[in-house]
């Protein structure tokens, strides 16, 4: 019996590996991590875990992100001052934002992350207002809708 060709043995390993991410493609995203609150006045606890809570007090915040994604069964809450406030949220890390989980927020929340946002079947977001962009932030806040 002959042997398999050296093409054919580099392909195996790479369609087993192909199809295991296709399975669970996101099995190692978690809840955001690495906040920087860089403008306004909040607090993030619960990094990394399944359950992010950003307390906002000013009514506007402005937080960076390593990574902004939420896990199927996870959930980010924001808690803000009132409907009109706004928590705008940019991504520095290369990933896209997955969010496949839960957003909620009493206000409005802003999801900037420059690599793409995917919502995901299954995801909910219950919030006053939604922007998911991969604009920069300046053009966002010239949205007769943001200001």
């Amino acid at each position: 019996m002959a042997s398999a060709s050296p093409f054919k043995r580099r392909l195996i390993p790479l369609a087993t590996l192909l199809f295991a991410a296709a399975l669970d493609p996101l099995a190692s995203q978690a809840n955001p991590t690495g906040a920087n609150v860089t403008g306004g006045a909040a607090t993030v606890s619960g990094q990394g875990t399944a359950r992010v809570t950003v307390n906002q007090t000013s009514d506007r915040a402005f937080i960076q992100w390593d990574n902004f994604s939420v896990a199927k069964g996870e959930s980010v809450r924001f808690n803000q001052p009132s409907a009109s406030s706004i928590a705008a949220n940019k991504v520095i890390g290369v990933a896209p934002s997955e969010i496949l989980g839960a957003v909620s927020a009493n206000g409005r929340i802003i999801l900037i992350n420059p690599n793409g946002v995917f919502f995901g079947k299954g995801s909910t977001v219950d919030a006053a207002g939604l922007i998911a962009t991969t604009l920069d932030l300046d053009r966002i806040l010239s949205c007769p809708v943001v200001s």
